[in-house]
């Protein structure tokens, strides 16, 4: 249903559907934006609850102190190895 919107405004309008889907993903994460502000947040709050925040099950342990020291190192060596298999393989060119 959300790619028809692009389609009949290209059939309809000669419009470039490549600009028009970037410009509908924006609105799109617009409304779910403003669906988890409207049903998710506690009334009088500003902000989203954490789920499990009391306990630390399913969080990444702390490397030397920092709450995000394993995330960053994790996120590191996917992008050395994204790196390396875009450069050296024939799907990389």
């Amino acid at each position: 249903i959300w790619g028809l919107i692009p389609a009949v405004f290209k059939a309809y309008f000669n419009t470039n559907e490549t600009l028009f889907t970037l410009m509908l993903n924006y609105v799109a994460m617009q409304l779910v934006t403003f669906a988890i502000v409207f049903w998710e947040n506690p009334s009088g709050s500003n902000t989203v609850g954490i789920i499990n925040a009391a306990g630390q099950k399913g969080w990444f342990p702390s490397i030397f102190g920092n709450m995000y020291g394993l995330n960053v190192i994790v996120v590191l060596i996917i992008t050395l190895g994204m790196y390396v298999y875009m450069k050296y393989s024939k799907q990389g060119y």
